[in-house]
């Protein structure tokens, strides 16, 4: 929506300009360094942090072998 269209300007940088800023920022490529349980509550209609993304830390984490549950909620969105 509008009013967080240029949200993550504000928050990280401009992207593509600061593509390394996010990259390192990304919990994805931190998962190496998890531990404890996690648990993720996605809704299955957000389109501010998409399923996919949270089925992708949720499979990641679990490869680990770090405990862990992916909640969708059908219908809800972010």
């Amino acid at each position: 929506h509008k009013f967080e269209s240029r949200y993550l300007d504000s928050l990280i940088g401009r992207y593509p300009e600061e593509e390394e800023v996010y990259k390192a920022r990304s919990p994805i490529n931190h998962v190496t360094s998890f531990e404890c349980p996690i648990i993720f509550f996605q809704g299955e209609d957000d389109k501010v942090v998409p399923l996919n993304q949270a089925q992708e830390m949720h499979a990641a984490v679990k490869a680990k072998g770090v405990l862990t549950s992916l909640v969708v909620y059908p219908g809800e969105a972010h």
